[in-house]
């Protein structure tokens, strides 16, 4: 695997993983809301962590721009072509 496409995975990984992290911190929460200390920020929460579940669902979805494997040409929309675009637009 070229390092290109090892940074891809591994960036994909570790957004995943954190995901998963937040899902059980989520479910520790709704199952058993005195893991908080202060019971009356329970929903606040849950809220940072349906946030940070939503900041790494958004990592994985840019991902998709740095396609596997990788053929050399750029993503780019007709607005967005300029002088350093190596895309087939």
């Amino acid at each position: 695997m070229k390092l290109r496409e090892k940074m891809v995975s591994v960036l994909e990984e570790h957004a995943k993983s954190h995901i998963d992290k937040h899902i059980m911190n989520v479910e520790v929460f709704l199952k058993n809301p005195v893991g908080v200390g202060e019971h009356s920020s329970v929903m606040q929460a849950i809220e940072h962590e349906l946030d940070m579940i939503g900041k790494y669902d958004a990592q994985l979805d840019a991902l998709k721009y740095f396609p596997k494997p990788y053929d050399g040409a750029l993503v780019c929309t007709s607005d967005e072509l300029n002088e350093n675009c190596q895309c087939n637009a």
